[in-house]
């Protein structure tokens, strides 16, 4: 089976037209503005990944080409992990340019290789999905507590001797119970079924392979769940039992228990925590039962239908209550540390209220926001300013620098991440002429030396001469030059540059002016705990 590939003019309707209005009808596709839509990014090019990753992002995709090339320079001295994409990197070692860049000693060229294609170091059927989490079953590390991570043993249990997620229901399937497709009894619609709504089309919505259509509202192709499990890498021989049972039969069809193996990932509490207020955005009261339909798992009659095949006029949707909050961007995704920086996040479903019983006011859920650090520490922040659609937070002068994964938490539930890069203060102190004729230049954020036989033009700089490097540290070099002179401008130029004038004395800090030539409130901290 030839395996579908995303075409360009589609997949920029996908994401430009976030803000159109949503279908009124839950009609088949179903709305795709919650999450993750039911598509398929695969088999990628690097104009494909460019439409994201490009120097334009569209709104609410906070990856365009300069916070890619920070947040990769951002790794220079860091330890390498299990699953690196990098070409030359070495688990345990440390990241440097050649980690990524590789050398030209044939003499035909530049000395190093810029290669800018993302599939050259993010191969696979789809990038997204072959990462350490990804193959690893940690779901939420994506898309947060729109999914459960079932998966991980850390939230399983054993029972009748084999492990299940814990808070897999422990009474057997019902009439009511879902189905993932084919449930017997489902309604004429497929009501009963979660291919009731997320599918394509009736007659597309089983099969590997049964193609897509086009949403109208959005303009997103949506596929089958088939397509959409299996296409994008996340099928070998250990994982099938991720999704289906393991209990010898061979058709692989839904059975009556189906629905128990998708809930490694799809567990009541996320699934009721799902929702959208399309009359009140900006003040969402979730009422369930008394909604519009189309727009959640708990709102309208019609959804509990969709997914129950039957409809229900109860006003109580059992774990519901926090709904999941999704981030669509920040108004930046660059800082630089040292200085405290407000950040401005909008998305969807910051706080809430839930009512479940008519006339009687209900809970009101707020967030707040995290960030996790490359090691798993998390920082805590406050929000000074919040309503549905937009988080204000300062970011702490201390924060120290590095990359960061930012997500807005309400209680046990968070959004997905939205990248931060907090990028190094690189500052001269002080670049002064010593009695002995070298130049000590004291400062920070220097970071390890460069290398200087590749002709590079990095180093070290006195009126756009290259000086002589005698030693390098993080906050101290040292160089040689001849008849240097008070007042000339010395240029430090390594993963981001900064420049002084030269004096014989202390001269006043100047920070740093931006990537180099090469390259580019309160917190409070549980380094204990581990981002998800």
């Amino acid at each position: 089976m030839k395996l579908p590939t995303i075409l360009t003019q589609t997949f920029i309707l996908v994401v430009s037209l976030v803000a159109s209005a949503w279908a009124s009808t839950p009609q088949l596709p179903v709305n795709q503005f919650i999450g993750m839509p039911d598509t398929l990014m695969v088999n990628m090019q690097e104009a494909d990944c460019r439409i994201c990753h490009g120097e334009n992002p569209p709104p609410g995709m906070p990856v365009g080409h300069i916070l890619l090339v920070e947040r990769h320079h951002n790794l220079d001295s860091s330890t390498i992990p299990e699953g690196t994409a990098a070409p030359n990197g070495e688990p345990g070692k440390v990241y440097t340019c050649f980690s990524c860049h590789d050398t030209n000693y044939g003499g035909q060229g530049p000395p190093v290789w810029v290669n800018r294609n993302c599939v050259s170091c993010h191969s696979g059927p789809s990038p997204h999905h072959t990462t350490t989490q990804a193959q690893g079953g940690d779901c939420q590390s994506c898309h947060g507590s729109l999914v459960e991570n079932g998966l991980l043993a850390e939230n399983r249990e054993v029972r009748n001797g084999a492990p299940v997620p814990t808070w897999l229901p422990s009474y057997p399937p019902s009439l009511i119970t879902p189905w993932p497709s084919r449930k017997p009894n489902s309604g004429a619609q497929g009501e009963g079924n979660c291919t009731y709504c997320h599918a394509p089309s009736l007659a597309k919505a089983t099969g590997l392979g049964a193609g897509y259509e086009v949403d109208p509202v959005s303009g997103i192709k949506v596929y089958n769940m088939a397509d959409t499990h299996h296409i994008p890498g996340l099928v070998h021989a250990d994982n099938c039992v991720w999704c289906h049972l393991n209990d010898g039969a061979t058709t692989g069809l839904p059975s009556a228990g189906s629905i128990r193996t998708c809930q490694n990932c799809h567990s009541i509490a996320s699934l009721h925590n799902i929702q959208y207020d399309n009359q009140n955005p900006d003040t969402p009261n979730i009422l369930p039962g008394r909604m519009d339909a189309g727009f959640g798992h708990i709102g309208s009659s019609n959804d509990c239908n969709g997914c129950h095949g039957f409809l229900s006029h109860q006003a109580i949707a059992p774990l519901a209550g926090p709904l999941v909050p999704y981030l669509d961007g920040a108004s930046a995704n660059v800082v630089t540390a040292g200085s405290e920086t407000e950040l401005v996040l909008h998305g969807t479903n910051f706080t809430n209220q839930y009512a479940p019983v008519a006339g009687l006011a209900g809970v009101e859920y707020l967030s707040d926001v995290i960030l996790v650090d490359a090691h798993g520490a998390i920082f805590e922040l406050d929000p000074s300013a919040i309503s549905a659609t937009r988080i204000s937070v300062i970011l702490p002068d201390h924060l120290p620098a590095g990359n960061y994964l930012l997500r807005v938490r309400k209680l046990d539930k968070l959004s997905n991440p939205e990248p931060l890069v907090v990028r190094p203060r690189v500052a001269i102190h002080v670049a002064e002429i010593t009695r002995t004729g070298t130049i000590r230049v004291r400062g920070t954020g220097f970071g390890s030396q460069p290398p200087d036989n590749l002709g590079l033009g990095l180093g070290v700089e006195i009126d756009q001469v290259s000086a002589q490097i005698l030693s390098w540290q993080d906050d101290l070099i040292q160089v040689a030059f001849q008849e240097a002179q008070p007042g000339q401008t010395l240029v430090v130029l390594s993963t981001f540059l900064a420049s002084a004038q030269l004096s014989d004395s202390s001269a006043d800090s100047v920070a740093d002016e931006g990537p180099g030539r090469g390259r580019r409130g309160t917190t409070k901290r549980s380094s204990d705990k581990k981002g998800r």
